[in-house]
This record gives C-alpha cells, structure tokens and sequence, in this order.
C-alpha cells in the first residue's frame, strides 16, 4: 500500500465500496467510477457469482492509474464470492481521486452488474462522522457520511 507522505492516516478499519446496480446491454463496455471522499485502499474484489458469469473485468484504475496487467479482459467470476486468494492490493485513493471499474456483459441479452471492493478507510478527517453501535455484544463503527457512490461515466456498444 503507498500511502502519501503529507497524509496524516489514523484508525484504520474495514469498508467496502459499491458499483451497481447498473444495467448493462449484451457486448457493452461500461466504466463505473467513484469519486472517493477519504483514503482507501482496496484489497478484494468481489462479484456475486450469478452476475459474474456474464462479464468481463477490463481495469480497475485508481486515481488514472490501471491497477491490472492483463493483456486481456479477465472473467468476472474470478472474483466471485467465493474466489479464495484474489488479493489485490490496490494503490490507496487519496480524498478527491477516483477509483473505477471498466467491465463488458459478455452474454447476449442485459444484465445488471453489481461489485464491491473490500478495502481500509482511515478516520482522521475532521468531517468523518461516525457513531459507535453495539450488536451482541459487538461495537461497530457507522460511517454517517457514505464514503461515495459509483455512477456510469461512459458506456461503448460492442
């Protein structure tokens, strides 16, 4: 993980991030991005092994930076729920950096594509607000500001 040197990163904890849902029309390519409000770096992929099997992941780019070194597309159902050992150590998104998925439906009729990217956020800006909550006896902390939401910012037929 590269962290820049200005940040000043405090209390780690686990997020995930959301693409989707999204439609996706047969042999489309579509580009899914965030504009992240804090650091996070990501660590797993994850796609639910139904919506998988009808795609195809292209990059994941982080800040403009493409993070895979396929030379070609990569089957979405290697990151299935289920997928043991998909680390991906991503570069860490820095506050105002976007993160993107570029994925293509590889069937022949629309399909709704959904992912999340496990990764660390760190607390330590003044305008995160978080609450404490405790679960069976467990504590949580709930992030009241969502750390972003994934929209389509270019789509290409086939």
């Amino acid at each position: 993980m590269n962290h820049p040197p200005e940040a000043k990163l405090t209390d780690p904890y686990d997020a995930m991030v959301w693409f989707g849902p999204e439609v996706v029309a047969p042999g489309e390519l579509v580009v899914l991005q965030m504009i992240l409000p804090r650091h996070f770096a990501g660590k797993k992929l994850v796609i639910p092994s139904k919506v998988g099997a009808s795609f195809s992941i292209h990059d994941i780019v982080v800040a403009g930076q493409g993070q895979t070194q396929a030379q070609n597309p990569i089957p979405a159902a290697a990151f299935s729920e289920r997928a043991v050992g998909v680390k991906l150590g991503l570069e860490t998104n820095v506050p105002g950096s976007s993160l993107d998925l570029i994925v293509s439906n590889t069937s022949t009729e629309p399909k709704i594509f959904v992912a999340f990217i496990e990764g660390t956020e760190w607390i330590g800006d003044p305008a995160n607000k978080f609450r404490e909550v405790e679960l069976n006896g467990q504590k949580y902390k709930i992030d009241e500001n969502p750390v972003a939401t994934a929209t389509v910012v270019h789509r290409r037929a086939a």
